[in-house]
């Protein structure tokens, strides 16, 4: 199954928003295999920051600095 597709499945997201955590997905992924650290995923959407949260990434709202 496409990485998009099974967002798509499990979580509240628009298609544009599983395509962009898919793509955090697979460059978190390619990060670890290198021994470097994960990215933060950064949105403003609350729905797609809770998926994320979902799938294992430390996230942050740039809204909720001032």
């Amino acid at each position: 199954m496409v990485e998009s597709q099974r967002l798509l499945e499990l979580h509240p997201l628009r298609a544009g928003d599983s395509v962009q955590l898919a793509s955090a997905i697979y460059s978190r992924n390619m990060l670890q295999n290198s021994q470097l650290p994960a990215p933060i995923f950064l949105a403003s959407d609350n729905k797609l920051l809770d998926a994320a949260i979902a799938e294992g990434f430390t996230t942050d709202n740039p809204l909720s600095h001032p």
